[in-house]
């Protein structure tokens, strides 16, 4: 095959699905666009030249395709940019950050408890300042916390109430480092740009009841209905797992059932997509097809009948990708016009990302798109590859397999983990799944009915109890699931390049350089997964986990030590949504040793979501117990792990033929604490201290310990190291008298800043001595490495 007979295929094709590379095209611009943030007026002159070079390229009759896709990427970097900075100078999230504020307006989202908290988005109009009164416009999500008493109700609240909040207002924070979970893109995606926190109750002044939306509160009313009535009829786990196939309610999914489900390599069935939303589309069109419509009446009613049901379910990504799909199928059915799959798909991404161009990133986004792209492109290779058996059995496993293979980069990348079983699980679990939401909806629909609903709620029940039981059993089979280290892009690029590839092979005209692509694919990613050699280094990060401390300690012979895992507050574990992620992003799934510096909540909070999910050798503890919550659970995951456990004794070493790794803790511990008579600050005072010393390089980790540590018997100053500051840089009696004993090299201040962290003495001290240093919650992680003697840091 010649280049000039495979250039005239490949146009051939593009005429076939002609907006498939103006969707990618658009997709690189946003993504060029929030990468690099380059001025708006740069970027709408790039636009402005390449719409100009397109049009003069067609009035001269010549090829004007490159100048249309470059205008496509140049309106994505234009997208991206105006959604991120052109900010109207009366939006709320520009009066962040401010305490003790009142915001008024509506209620915006049905809320959602979450046990303790409460989470719902505010559209205010007013804020009021010292007093004073600004309109402003905007959405924020708000926190309620609530603490109630046995028989107490949480607070009430509902869509389009109209309420007056006293509270905190903020600004989301950026990524605590690179690669992880971006929040405030998140948030941007749904048009949040601040977050707004209710310490209790007493800061909701006033409530009444509003209507906000009428349709939007028709959805939600139908929505929080057939959840009671769903719940009612479909009793048991199997209910749970119907509210949320066949609604989107998720708050009745047990735990156990989920992390089954995940490990399994199932858990996307859990929640609505737009794999349910198709389904619904064809029951409903089934359904009145057999009342004598045509298809096109069918088309016509079964549209605004889905847009509705996408509302109720609370239009998420994928539910909006399918339902676009659903549209733009049913317009072609509507006008009898053919239907292209993949151009489908590409119609369905332009037309979210015009209005939201931040959607791009999101998670739940990028795997329904991946998805539906592996089936439509794969599936005719796996038909034949399948073809021999049953034709049910062919069916579900060329689905399964061309959609899971579209999506592992995108799992590896988000989540680190990989359900090798899901090839498997996934051709049991859907059919069964599938089977059992359409038994459910069908019983939703015939609820007002009474007895008619009865044997649809049996059969789902049996179905839906089949799924739970079967999607549990495969993540309890042992390795059912990998955690992997996320692939680079150049891995991604080679695998989707290998991807694209495969169905190649069966075409003739195609099938050499099918091979060469395919082969040089799998030759270059099994190079770049050969491990590389590693020059001796000892890497100190200091987590970003609030007012928190968290350290991961890596020593040159490869250990890996993690010093306290931040606060567990108000369901927020730090452990698990900062400590652990920032653990996987580094393929890290074993840690030689916990070493906790005292029992305290903002020290102990995350360890327990650290010893329930990886492999950990000992832990290592002062040996004071203490009656609080975070400390109990601690011990009781300590208690499943297997892990060993060692009291902390004064200038114990741990084993590195390399770095020397000191700890010291009191001699003698004090008499234990009642209940009632917790301190803080008496807790503060027994707090192990770590020494860490590699090629002339020293650290000192002071917990919350505020008093200087006494020097390691071989020592004769603590000059020139790297200083954890004692107790998140809180007030020191003398901190100027501290830093002079310890005269540190550099110093790392592990707290977000408020009011009183870190003390304006603190900061004053270090910069009166010309100590450079950071503080976590400005600059997210913090890494200082030694390496051949010379130490650089980073974040």
């Amino acid at each position: 095959m010649t280049i000039k007979e495979s250039l005239s295929s490949l146009s051939a094709a593009a005429r076939r699905q002609p907006l498939i590379a103006p969707a990618l095209c658009l997709a690189l611009g946003i993504y060029l666009g929030h990468r690099f943030s380059p001025h708006p007026w740069l970027v709408l002159a790039i636009l402005a030249l390449t719409i100009a070079t397109a049009i003069l390229l067609s009035l001269r009759k010549l090829p004007s395709s490159p100048a249309i896709l470059a205008g496509f990427i140049a309106g994505g970097i234009v997208l991206m940019v105006a959604q991120e900075t052109l900010i109207p100078p009366e939006e709320l999230s520009n009066y962040a950050p401010v305490k003790d504020v009142e915001i008024a307006g509506n209620i915006a989202s049905p809320p959602d408890d979450r046990g303790g908290r409460i989470l719902f988005l505010v559209k205010a109009n007013e804020i009021r300042i010292d007093g004073k009164t600004h309109p402003v416009v905007g959405t924020c999500r708000a926190t309620l916390y609530y603490h109630i008493k046995e028989g107490e109700q949480p607070p009430h609240l509902s869509y389009g109430d109209e309420v007056s909040l006293v509270g905190n207002l903020r600004l989301p924070q950026p990524p605590s480092y690179p690669g992880a979970f971006d929040y405030r893109l998140w948030l941007l995606s749904r048009g949040v740009r601040s977050l707004f926190t209710i310490y209790s109750p007493e800061g909701i002044v006033s409530r009444k009841e509003g209507w906000g939306n009428p349709i939007l509160k028709l959805a939600f009313l139908f929505r929080e209905k057939g959840s009671e009535t769903l719940g009612r009829l479909i009793p048991g786990a199997g209910g749970a797992l119907m509210r949320g196939m066949v609604l989107g309610d998720r708050e009745a999914i047990p735990e156990e059932m989920e992390e089954g489900f995940r490990e399994s390599g199932v858990v996307h069935i859990l929640a609505i997509s737009g794999q349910n939303l198709s389904i619904i589309a064809l029951v409903l069109f089934f359904i009145l097809n057999l009342l004598g419509l045509t298809r096109r009446n069918c088309a016509l009613i079964v549209a605004p009948l889905l847009i509705f049901y996408a509302l109720t379910t609370g239009f998420d990504p994928p539910v909006m990708r399918a339902l676009v799909m659903a549209l733009v199928v049913l317009g072609a059915l509507a006008l009898f016009r053919q239907v292209r799959l993949l151009n489908s798909l590409a119609i369905a991404f332009i037309v979210l990302l015009l209005p939201n161009p931040a959607i791009l990133f999101d998670v739940g986004f990028q795997l329904s798109f991946a998805a539906v792209a592996g089936i439509a492109y794969l599936y005719p290779f796996f038909s034949r590859i399948f073809s021999r058996l049953p034709k049910a059995v062919a069916i579900s496993l060329v689905l399964t397999t061309s959609a899971q293979l579209a999506v592992i980069p995108i799992l590896a990348h988000h989540f680190f983990r990989f359900s090798i079983i899901s090839f498997i699980s996934n051709v049991i679990v859907v059919p069964l799944s599938s089977a059992a939401m359409v038994l459910g909806f069908i019983t939703l629909l015939l609820s007002p009915a009474g007895p008619l609903a009865l044997p649809a709620s049996q059969a789902s029940w049996v179905l839906s109890q089949a799924t739970v039981e079967f999607g549990v059993g495969f993540g309890r089979i042992p390795h059912a699931s990998l955690w992997v280290e996320p692939p680079s892009w150049l891995a991604i690029g080679l695998y989707y390049l290998a991807l694209l590839a495969l169905p190649m092979l069966f075409r003739q005209r195609w099938r050499f350089f099918a091979a060469i692509c395919l082969i040089g694919s799998i030759g270059a990613g099994v190079w770049l997964a050969l491990p590389q050699p590693q020059e001796p280094v000892l890497r100190v990060s200091f987590l970003d986990v609030s007012r928190g401390d968290s350290m991961l300690i890596e020593t040159p012979q490869g250990k890996k030590y993690l010093l306290d895992g931040g606060d567990d507050f108000g369901g927020y574990n730090q452990g698990e949504m900062r400590v652990a992620p920032y653990l996987r992003r580094l393929g890290i799934n074993h840690l030689d040793g916990i070493i906790l510096s005292h029992p305290n909540a903002d020290h102990d909070g995350g360890l327990d979501y650290i010893l329930n999910n990886f492999s950990v050798g000992a832990l290592y503890d002062i040996g004071y117990p203490v009656d609080e919550r975070n400390f109990l659970e601690m011990l009781t995951a300590l208690g499943r792990s297997g892990a060993g456990y060692q009291r902390i004794f004064p200038y114990m070493k741990l084993a590195d033929t390399d770095a020397d790794l000191y700890m010291t803790a009191p001699i003698e511990l004090p008499p234990f604490l009642p209940v009632e008579g917790y301190d803080d600050n008496y807790i503060n005072k027994l707090s192990a201290v770590l020494i860490v010393e590699y090629d002339g390089a020293k650290f000192l980790f002071t917990g919350d310990r505020e008093a200087i540590p006494p020097l390691p018997r071989d020592w004769n100053d603590w000059g020139e190291a790297v200083l954890k500051m004692p107790h998140h840089g809180s007030k020191l009696e003398n901190p100027w008298e501290y830093l002079a004993v310890v005269d540190p090299l550099l110093a790392v201040i592990t707290s977000r800043r408020s009011d009183s962290w870190p003390s304006p003495h603190t900061e004053k001290a270090l910069e009166d001595g010309d100590i450079p240093y950071w503080v976590t919650g400005d600059v997210g992680v913090i890494t200082v490495e030694v390496r051949e003697g010379k130490m650089t840091v980073s974040w």
